[in-house]
């Protein structure tokens, strides 16, 4: 797993402990935006459901994503972490920079490249989020009539269930036959 062998051992056991450094720098910024969700619980802002789900978000997201990167060879995650400016190179010794200064002036230069011909689109989360169909045409759920058997089913009004039962309706939206859902469960 390791590729960085061909450094002495000193250098190593120094990319390791940057590479751990870096891993908690990242790891305690995104804590820090799960501990702001848990503020807003607390406040009543978002419900205890709300909450949960962004735990689930962050542990499936931004914390994998961490876990990934960081096993990843320190050779390579070091010269990353300082061109993102999680590590300063004031806190490298001069005998590992010399071993990963082509690497970080690579990474900055695809940084820089990345920075001067930024994708040439408008992020729009109106665009981006909602319901299509497969040949990606916006569906609008406020349009679909909401079947009698969902007024009647316990999941109606659970927010966990909201985007299933959605797209349950968008599916069986233009059939002429008695809609379906496997997921249905009488109210009590």
């Amino acid at each position: 797993m390791e590729r960085n062998l061909k450094y002495p051992k000193k250098v190593r056991k120094e990319l390791r402990q940057l590479a751990g450094i870096a891993y908690d720098r990242d790891m305690e910024k995104a804590l820090c935006e799960l501990e702001s969700h848990f503020r807003r619980w607390r406040a009543g802002e978002i419900s205890p459901h709300d909450l949960n789900n962004l735990i689930h978000k962050h542990h499936d997201g931004i914390s994998r994503e961490l876990w990934k990167f960081y096993n990843l060879s320190p050779d390579i995650t070091v010269p990353r972490s300082v061109v993102d400016g999680t590590i300063r190179e004031d806190e490298i010794s001069s005998e590992v920079m010399e071993h990963i200064a082509e690497s970080i002036a690579f990474y900055r230069k695809q940084e820089d490249a990345i920075n001067e011909n930024p994708p040439d689109f408008e992020s729009n989360e109106e665009d981006i989020s909602g319901f299509y169909d497969d040949d990606g045409n916006k569906l609008n759920p406020d349009l679909v009539t909401k079947p009698g058997l969902c007024l009647l089913c316990k999941n109606d009004t659970d927010p966990n269930e909201e985007i299933l039962c959605t797209l349950n309706r968008l599916d069986q939206a233009d059939e002429e036959s008695e809609f379906q859902c496997e997921a249905f469960e009488a109210k009590d």
